[in-house]
């Protein structure tokens, strides 16, 4: 199992037209068991009406939607996860080679200098599997 983490500030998040890449799995295959969001300031995150975490290809024609939630349940301090999410959640599969995790938000691109840490739990097929923090 490898868990990583990654600090992203509100305003970087764009509309769900694009997608903000924030983590590269390689590896020969696994589950992404778990994605926590916890906002690490008094301001959280701001604009857009749902944050969603994206698994599969970098794009959202390509992926799969691992965690979506309501931006206004990630203010200050808060924090939400794949079973505590307010829209949806669940464990995705993905295949060996190089998968991308990504970010983004429904109706507008988020707002503000509110800063949350993503930290997400994989768990591979065999040792192989890394995770890195783009």
């Amino acid at each position: 199992m490898v868990v990583a983490g990654k600090v992203v500030t509100s305003s970087t998040i764009p509309l769900t037209t694009t997608v903000l890449p924030i983590f590269q799995i390689k590896g020969n295959g696994g589950v992404v068991e778990d994605i926590v969001v916890s906002s690490i300031d008094s301001t959280g995150l701001a604009g857009g009406t749902n944050v969603f975490i994206i698994v599969g290809n970098g794009t959202t024609t390509a992926s799969v939607t691992a965690f979506s939630t309501a931006v206004s349940g990630l203010g200050s301090f808060s924090s939400k996860s794949i079973a505590t999410a307010s829209v949806t959640g669940g464990e995705v599969a993905f295949p060996a080679g190089i998968t991308t995790v990504a970010i983004s938000s429904t109706v507008g691109a988020c707002t503000g200098a509110g800063q949350v840490l993503v930290t997400i739990k994989v768990r591979g097929l065999d040792d192989s599997i890394t995770v890195q923090a783009l």
